[in-house]
């Protein structure tokens, strides 16, 4: 549950409708993650979570190979 995120919900549920670039930015532990599953789901859209970590930088396309689950080139 979200609370007091109505507005932030909205605005980032129109923007993923509208198929627009989204930056969610934010102190690790705020809700960032939780923000934008409830506002995709919303928008009726998956959510292809990634991510990677500084001491790995040395893997190209980590979070891509994360999120889709094959390799690119």
């Amino acid at each position: 549950m979200l609370v007091g995120r109505e507005h932030e919900l909205s605005l980032l549920a129109e923007r993923i409708e509208g198929r627009r670039g989204i930056a969610v930015l934010g102190e690790a532990g705020v809700g960032k993650t939780a923000l934008v599953r409830a506002a995709a789901e919303r928008a009726g859209k998956r959510v292809y979570e990634a991510g990677a970590l500084a001491t790995l930088s040395w893997l190209p396309y980590l979070p891509l190979r994360r999120a889709f689950g094959r390799e690119f080139e």
